[in-house]
Protein backbone atom coordinates (compact mmCIF):
# COMPACT_ATOMS: atom_id res chain seq x y z
CA UNK A 1 0.00 0.00 0.00
CA UNK A 2 1.30 3.26 -0.96
CA UNK A 3 1.62 5.88 2.23
CA UNK A 4 -0.80 8.99 0.75
CA UNK A 5 -3.94 6.25 0.03
CA UNK A 6 -5.25 6.41 3.55
CA UNK A 7 -4.71 10.13 3.55
CA UNK A 8 -6.69 10.87 -0.14
CA UNK A 9 -9.51 9.82 2.09
CA UNK A 10 -9.24 12.25 4.76
CA UNK A 11 -10.98 14.77 3.13
CA UNK A 12 -14.38 13.29 2.42
CA UNK A 13 -14.24 12.02 6.37
CA UNK A 14 -13.64 15.95 6.97
CA UNK A 15 -17.65 16.60 4.92
CA UNK A 16 -19.05 14.00 6.77
CA UNK A 17 -17.67 15.50 9.83
CA UNK A 18 -18.84 19.21 8.99
CA UNK A 19 -22.25 17.68 7.88
CA UNK A 20 -22.41 15.89 11.07
CA UNK A 21 -21.63 18.07 13.27
CA UNK A 22 -24.35 20.92 11.20
CA UNK A 23 -26.93 18.23 12.41
CA UNK A 24 -25.98 17.73 15.94
CA UNK A 25 -26.47 21.99 16.17
CA UNK A 26 -30.19 21.95 14.59
CA UNK A 27 -31.17 18.83 16.82
CA UNK A 28 -29.63 20.47 20.09
CA UNK A 29 -30.98 23.97 18.52
CA UNK A 30 -34.62 21.87 17.95
CA UNK A 31 -34.19 19.89 21.22
CA UNK A 32 -33.65 23.35 23.02
CA UNK A 33 -37.10 25.09 21.42
CA UNK A 34 -38.73 22.39 22.68
CA UNK A 35 -37.98 22.34 26.34
CA UNK A 36 -37.91 25.90 26.50
CA UNK A 37 -41.65 26.54 25.09
CA UNK A 38 -44.88 24.84 27.02
CA UNK A 39 -44.11 21.02 27.12
CA UNK A 40 -46.85 18.61 26.66
CA UNK A 41 -46.89 15.28 27.10
CA UNK A 42 -46.33 15.06 23.34
CA UNK A 43 -43.46 17.82 23.18
CA UNK A 44 -41.38 15.78 26.10
CA UNK A 45 -41.90 12.51 23.96
CA UNK A 46 -40.75 14.23 20.56
CA UNK A 47 -37.60 16.19 23.15
CA UNK A 48 -36.45 12.67 24.21
CA UNK A 49 -36.63 10.63 20.71
CA UNK A 50 -34.72 13.71 19.55
CA UNK A 51 -32.11 13.35 22.40
CA UNK A 52 -31.70 9.64 21.08
CA UNK A 53 -31.09 11.34 17.75
CA UNK A 54 -28.22 13.68 18.91
CA UNK A 55 -26.24 10.85 20.54
CA UNK A 56 -26.31 8.76 17.52
CA UNK A 57 -24.85 11.88 15.78
CA UNK A 58 -22.53 12.36 18.60
CA UNK A 59 -21.37 8.22 17.79
CA UNK A 60 -21.16 9.06 14.46
CA UNK A 61 -18.84 12.42 14.67
CA UNK A 62 -16.54 9.83 17.26
CA UNK A 63 -16.50 7.09 14.65
CA UNK A 64 -15.60 9.44 11.85
CA UNK A 65 -13.05 11.05 14.15
CA UNK A 66 -11.65 7.76 15.07
CA UNK A 67 -11.22 6.68 11.58
CA UNK A 68 -9.99 9.77 10.41
CA UNK A 69 -7.01 9.40 13.11
CA UNK A 70 -6.35 5.70 11.83
CA UNK A 71 -6.09 6.85 8.57
CA UNK A 72 -3.46 10.06 9.42
CA UNK A 73 -1.80 6.78 11.39
CA UNK A 74 -1.79 4.25 8.91
CA UNK A 75 -0.21 6.51 6.20
CA UNK A 76 2.52 8.28 8.56
CA UNK A 77 3.32 4.26 9.78
CA UNK A 78 3.17 3.25 5.74
CA UNK A 79 5.59 6.24 4.84
CA UNK A 80 8.46 5.40 7.30
CA UNK A 81 8.17 1.40 8.56
CA UNK A 82 9.41 -1.45 6.57
CA UNK A 83 6.28 -3.72 7.09
CA UNK A 84 3.60 -3.32 6.05
CA UNK A 85 1.27 -4.94 8.91
CA UNK A 86 0.85 -2.35 10.65
CA UNK A 87 -0.49 -0.14 8.24
CA UNK A 88 -2.35 -2.12 6.90
CA UNK A 89 -3.97 -3.18 10.37
CA UNK A 90 -4.33 0.65 10.70
CA UNK A 91 -6.57 1.28 7.50
CA UNK A 92 -8.61 -1.83 8.05
CA UNK A 93 -9.80 -0.96 11.52
CA UNK A 94 -9.98 3.01 10.14
CA UNK A 95 -12.18 1.57 7.18
CA UNK A 96 -14.32 -0.28 9.80
CA UNK A 97 -14.97 3.19 11.97
CA UNK A 98 -16.15 4.78 9.22
CA UNK A 99 -18.58 2.35 8.06
CA UNK A 100 -20.28 1.89 11.44
CA UNK A 101 -20.39 5.44 11.94
CA UNK A 102 -21.74 5.19 8.40
CA UNK A 103 -24.46 3.10 10.13
CA UNK A 104 -24.82 5.18 12.88
CA UNK A 105 -26.09 7.79 9.74
CA UNK A 106 -27.95 5.68 8.42
CA UNK A 107 -30.17 4.91 11.74
CA UNK A 108 -30.20 8.38 11.87
CA UNK A 109 -31.82 9.34 9.00
CA UNK A 110 -34.38 6.65 9.49
CA UNK A 111 -35.58 7.97 13.05
CA UNK A 112 -35.49 11.12 11.83
CA UNK A 113 -38.23 10.65 8.97
CA UNK A 114 -40.14 8.52 11.84
CA UNK A 115 -40.05 11.92 14.24
CA UNK A 116 -40.96 14.10 11.32
CA UNK A 117 -43.79 11.78 10.57
CA UNK A 118 -45.40 12.09 14.07
CA UNK A 119 -44.48 15.46 14.64
CA UNK A 120 -46.91 16.22 11.46
CA UNK A 121 -49.43 14.08 12.51
CA UNK A 122 -49.60 15.85 15.75
CA UNK A 123 -49.77 18.93 13.79
CA UNK A 124 -52.74 17.74 11.38
CA UNK A 125 -54.60 15.97 14.17
CA UNK A 126 -54.18 19.53 16.42
CA UNK A 127 -55.46 21.65 12.87
CA UNK A 128 -58.09 18.98 12.95
CA UNK A 129 -59.17 19.55 16.33
CA UNK A 130 -59.35 23.72 15.91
Amino acid sequence: MEWYLPITIIPGIGVLIVSTTNQMIAVSEEIREIITSDCTAFSKNIAALKLSQLGKLALATFFLYLSCALYVVSGIFSAFLAMHFLPDLFLIIGTLCLFIAIGFLIAYGFNLIHIRKKQFQNLINYDDKK
